[in-house]
């Protein structure tokens, strides 16, 4: 068993050790075809190095996104060398670098396939929630005019990271308002292209974080018909991107949200609490020392 367990790290794998994970993967995002199977899995781990692979230490403090791989919450995860994988901020703990490693990495990969440069409006659907809250920061550090979609109640929070206008869902539908933007980016899956696109520029970008099989399917189709990207699905995140999040971090630029945060025994507690779908940034799993 010991020699088997050296053969990932001999071919190229880091062995880690979780210290902190995070709850915002929902069990009801994670089901194919929403079926109902009670998985609970979750997509990321934050956790400090412990073993071998370059070009990390033993003890080094690193973060790494697992992605569709999963195992977030096994005491012990292999991932490539070369895989999403850097070093932890220096100035967050374990519990506050989460932020960077799910909500921060989805929102960097959704907009490296839109054209955002400064002036670029773009109008972040759910910026109170883990990948809302990272879109509205990283957005604003592009020089794009920023609008946010959220409750009343979260849009001092919103405001707060950046966004330029917060628009009340409870009270305002932005599909009907007649605006336009250059990049809508749907985390709450109520945005589908066929009411959206007239709100996209010509040339603009619908960024579906969360989209069902339709969505997902039909997403090369209308970008097509339509003559506006849109972009549906899992994509992979890079170690230069967890790195980029990180510089953010450590100069300031990068604020974590965190509502709250749970011992992985408890971890029913916090999934039940995240598909309630009114948790402001992250939850956290805090994982025991071991």
């Amino acid at each position: 068993m010991i020699l088997l367990s050296l053969i990932p790290l001999l071919a190229g794998a880091a062995r880690l050790t979780e210290q902190a994970g995070g709850a915002v993967a929902s069990a009801h995002n994670a089901r194919f075809l929403d079926s109902p199977v009670p998985i609970v899995t979750h997509i990321l781990s934050v956790t400090v190095f412990s073993l071998l692979g370059a070009p990390f230490g033993p003890g080094d403090e690193v973060i790494a996104m697992l992605g569709s791989r999963f195992g977030g919450h096994a005491e012990y995860v292999c991932i490539p060398q070369d895989g999403a994988i850097t070093a932890k901020p220096r100035n967050m703990t374990f519990t506050d670098s989460v932020t960077l490693v799910f909500g921060g990495t989805t929102a960097h990969a959704f907009f490296s396939r839109a054209e955002i440069k400064p002036g670029s409006t773009v109008l972040v659907n759910g910026a109170s929630g883990a990948v809302g809250t990272a879109a509205v920061q990283l957005a604003k550090q592009m020089g794009a005019r920023v609008t946010g979609v959220c409750s009343g109640a979260n849009r001092e929070l919103v405001t707060a990271l950046g966004a330029d206008r917060v628009i009340d869902y409870t009270t305002e539908d932005f599909l009907l308002e007649g605006q336009t933007y250059d990049v809508i980016m749907d985390c709450v899956r109520n945005a589908p292209c066929e009411r959206a696109a007239t709100c996209l520029t010509s040339g603009g970008a619908l960024l579906l974080v969360v989209s069902d099989l339709r969505g997902l399917l039909l997403a090369a189709w209308h970008t097509r018909r339509s003559g506006r990207r849109v972009v549906a699905g899992n994509i992979d995140s890079t170690a230069d991107a967890l790195a980029h999040l990180v510089d953010l971090a450590e100069s300031g630029r990068s604020l974590a949200v965190i509502d709250r945060t749970y011992d992985l025994a408890d971890v029913a507690l916090a999934h039940r609490f995240v598909e309630a779908g009114h948790k402001k940034g992250n939850v956290i799993l805090r994982v025991p020392a071991g």
